[in-house]
């Protein structure tokens, strides 16, 4: 036991074991842990759990280390302060600071007398604001509240109103980008009226019938060799037609 007082040792879990192995840094790979007990013996064995996220809303790795009672250094950063309150749940430090997570880092090892107590409180917020019972809870209330607002009916004006209102919004935030999305949706508006208008002018099977049977009455004045050869212009006049459309 005297032997182990004072060594550190760097565990690192997960698939990305590549990269920590180009790295050189002296870390015992653990694999991945595929099963909660797996995670939750892991988790465990630690004094302390180091999540340097850059952006997250609420990394399970955190709610993971928390249930086991072993308290978080990270970033205070997304959804993390939500999670964490530093020196009471753990530490945070400033995103995309490595001075400032060496400088944590380095304090928490020489004064490791706070990290149980830390990891108590932590385990304490987890049960109470993370179980899977408090988040089904927290689903059905929201579920309840939704029912029992009434459905505003809208109709096609109130909905142009609303978008013309929303795209002016948009506009007035966030500039050209908005404006340049306007003028492609008129250039695509433009482009649909003109298929329109040019499927509206091509001919329907009723008109290009009437035009093929004016075109026989024609046919038959100037005289045709023979009923099939009739027969056969007539099927190449329809293909011609609706091949066009």
């Amino acid at each position: 036991e005297q032997q182990r007082i004072g060594k550190l040792v760097f565990a690192a879990y997960g698939r990305d074991e590549a990269t920590l192995k180009k790295s050189g840094l002296p870390v015992t790979l653990l694999g991945n842990q595929d099963t909660p007990e797996k995670m939750a013996r892991t988790l465990a064995a630690a004094d302390l759990i180091i999540c340097p996220t850059r952006e997250d809303n609420l990394p399970n790795v955190v709610i993971e280390a928390m249930a086991c009672a072993i308290p978080v250094l990270s970033c205070d950063v997304g959804g993390v302060p939500d999670m964490i309150t530093d020196g009471e749940h753990g530490r945070l430090v400033a995103p995309e600071s490595s001075e400032a997570l060496t400088r944590v880092l380095i304090e928490t090892i020489r004064d490791p007398s706070t990290l149980p107590a830390m990891g108590r409180k932590g385990q304490i917020k987890c049960e109470a604001e993370y179980s899977l019972r408090r988040q089904g809870e927290g689903y059905a209330a929201l579920f309840r509240s939704l029912s029992s607002q009434s459905v505003a009916q809208v109709d096609d004006g109130q909905l142009r109103l609303l978008q013309n209102k929303m795209l002016g919004t948009l506009a007035q935030a966030q500039g050209l980008q908005v404006a340049m999305l306007k003028e492609w949706n008129a250039q695509l508006a433009a482009s649909g009226r003109e298929a329109s208008q040019k499927a509206a002018a091509k001919p329907t099977a009723g008109a290009a019938l009437k035009m093929i049977e004016q075109e026989l009455k024609t046919q038959r004045a100037q005289g045709f060799a023979s009923r099939f050869s009739l027969t056969t212009w007539a099927l190449r006049r329809v293909r011609e037609i609706f091949r066009n459309r």
